[in-house]
């Protein structure tokens, strides 16, 4: 919970506190906080319930921060990244794998998205980082957006 939730919060408080001092931009915003939240954030999964926790953490801390300084028109949203690609992930799914196990959860793990012919990719992830600062988002605030192939709409 440390660093999901406390680590989360106090990000938020300091940043909240340098884009209080600074000036606006030309459009009357002072700034953007993107957390980092993940699709259990939305979802439960068994065996993850500290880690589960500690995303609801992140949800409700960026709600919770959006509605404090939404008046001063400091945005704050969250990404919610769904299963990807990473060295990490392939530590325990890896579909070119030669441990049958981990080819299987791979298989697995993309059988669960709508677009099942693969998991997530870290560019997906960036662009929708890009798409929450930008001019695009400006009347979105609060929201934690999920990037994860349809994982949590079932």
């Amino acid at each position: 919970m440390g660093l999901n939730g406390k680590g989360v919060w106090l990000g938020c408080k300091f940043a909240t506190k340098q884009m209080l001092a600074q000036n606006p931009h030309s459009s009357g915003d002072r700034g953007w906080i993107i957390n980092m939240a993940s699709i259990y954030g939305n979802v439960g999964g068994p065996g993850s319930s500290t880690y589960t926790a500690s995303k609801h953490a992140v949800v409700g801390i960026t709600k919770s921060v959006a509605l404090e300084y939404g008046g001063d028109k400091i945005h704050v949203n969250a990404l919610a990244p769904g299963w990807v690609e990473t060295s990490l992930s392939e530590t325990f799914a890896d579909a070119n794998s030669d441990n049958p196990r981990k080819r299987a959860y791979h298989a697995h793990l993309v059988s669960q998205h709508p677009f099942d012919s693969r998991l997530g990719r870290t560019e997906d992830i960036t662009g929708a980082a890009v798409f929450l600062a930008s001019k695009d988002a400006s009347w979105v605030t609060g929201t934690t957006l999920a990037i994860d192939g349809g994982y949590v709409a079932h």
